[in-house]
């Protein structure tokens, strides 16, 4: 491959990449990591957690899974809008607004 641009190579290796995976596709396989709560358990640990019935850690503790896991599987209480992970970062829903910060066409 010698005197072709680190473009093209980047290319080629990008194309049998998405080749790989559409032939992976095809015969049933997909990526990606499994869930460690089956969706029944997902399901259960959300009612726990709406219900106030237990706490995130005992609900960790039932399933055998770092709370970390068990907040992943959680919906949040009020969807707010935002980037990944649905607003659930800092500040989210909380309505604030820098004021020395332009907020749009005035």
């Amino acid at each position: 491959m010698r005197g072709v641009g680190p473009h093209v190579i980047e290319q080629s290796i990008d194309t049998d990449t998405m080749d790989g995976l559409a032939s992976a596709r095809a015969r049933g396989r997909v990526g990606g990591r499994r869930p460690r709560l089956t969706s029944e358990q997902a399901a259960s640990a959300q009612e726990l957690y709406d219900a106030r019935v237990k706490t995130v850690q005992q609900i960790a503790d039932l399933f055998g899974v770092p709370r970390s896991t068990v907040y992943g599987h959680l919906k949040g209480d009020t969807p707010t809008e935002g980037g990944p992970g649905g607003g659930r970062g800092r500040d989210a829903g909380l309505g604030v607004v820098c004021r020395d910060w332009p907020t749009g066409p005035e």
